[in-house]
């Protein structure tokens, strides 16, 4: 194999999975396998109008408008476990949210800002892929792989009890997914055609404090998928459909312990695209629009979302081969 074919499968390889994204939803090519010991950091911001804020979505007003823009750090390392294929990332995030519309109370702030909840991811292959070698992985010819994810937020971010707006939530979330993946294609760079699948389930707790009430939802669904076709071999796009239910909310008066409202369960689809380019062999960029769609008279979660990640990604096998051959 000559420089060249070597040093385009290895990078082609070790770009694979790299961007994770907003909120509920972790984009395309996410789960796609790695060889061990890949390291990858990710820089995200996220910019959308919503009636929602972008960590909960538990309050959503029909008639507001909200600004919200999300900025994360992330780093994924792929460390197999029990002899499988695992990814480890820890999330860093903070957030800008803010509102031009009349809250209804005037004295509320329309602004909040600061570092909000932090999360912890471990995603590991249960059918497809056993846990490689670089040198091994470069054989490798994807057809079907399942993995098993679980997903951890914990309420560190910046948050005020009487604002109505906050960044963080005050609530611990746990998420469990099934991320799956299959290739209608030969697994070759520049002619993949994926579909990748991740339904996802997750579990918040109560908030107990939010402007005098106590808030108790329902765990939330998210079906996410992403059908992907290389355009040449360092770049690809990608149709993205999610649809998101369930996560209805009672909002408890913690002084008379009277249910004051309820908020209806999720009914949202979001339809989008994902198009990815290599800038060199350790850097891209994903850039992913996303809008919602309902029925008309439906009061459910309406967005639309710009999302920008610049990844690095490297590995010692591959620097290795890379200063081999004189890189």
């Amino acid at each position: 194999m000559n420089k060249l074919k070597l040093t385009s499968v290895l990078f082609a390889i070790l770009f694979l999975g790299s961007s994770k994204v907003f909120a509920q939803l972790d984009g395309a090519r996410v789960y796609w396998p790695l060889p061990k010991n890949t390291n990858i950091l990710a820089a995200h911001i996220v910019s959308g109008t919503m009636n929602a804020t972008w960590n909960n979505f538990e309050l959503i007003q029909p008639s507001i408008n909200i600004q919200n823009n999300l900025y994360m750090l992330t780093y994924t390392r792929v460390q197999p476990i029990l002899g499988r294929t695992a990814y480890w990332t820890l999330i860093l995030p903070a957030a800008q949210i803010e509102t031009n519309t009349s809250l209804p109370v005037p004295e509320l702030s329309q602004l909040s800002k600061g570092l909000a909840d932090p999360g912890f991811s471990a995603t590991i292959n249960i059918f497809g892929v056993p846990g490689m070698r670089a040198k091994d992985f470069i054989r490798y010819d994807l057809n079907t792989t399942i993995n098993f994810g679980v997903k951890a937020t914990f309420p560190l971010g910046t948050y005020d009890s009487d604002e109505m707006l906050n960044v963080g939530s005050n609530q611990y979330k746990i998420r469990f997914s099934l991320p799956m993946v299959h290739a209608f294609s030969f697994w070759a760079p520049g002619e993949r055609l994926v579909l990748d699948v991740m339904p996802s389930a997750t579990l918040i707790t109560k908030n107990d404090n939010s402007m005098g009430n106590e808030i108790e939802q329902d765990p939330l669904f998210v079906i996410e998928s992403h059908l992907s076709q290389d355009i040449t071999k360092r770049a690809f796009l990608s149709l993205d459909y999610s649809y998101i239910f369930g996560g209805e909310a009672n909002y408890t008066d913690k002084e008379t312990g009277m249910i004051v409202k309820k908020s209806d369960a999720f009914d949202t689809h979001l339809l989008g695209v994902t198009a990815n380019f290599e800038i060199n062999d350790h850097m891209q960029i994903f850039l992913t629009h996303a809008q919602t769609f309902n029925k008309p008279a439906d009061i459910s979660l309406e967005a639309s979302l710009l999302k920008v990640s610049l990844t690095w990604s490297w590995h010692d096998y591959f620097e290795k081969v890379g200063d081999f051959h004189g890189d």
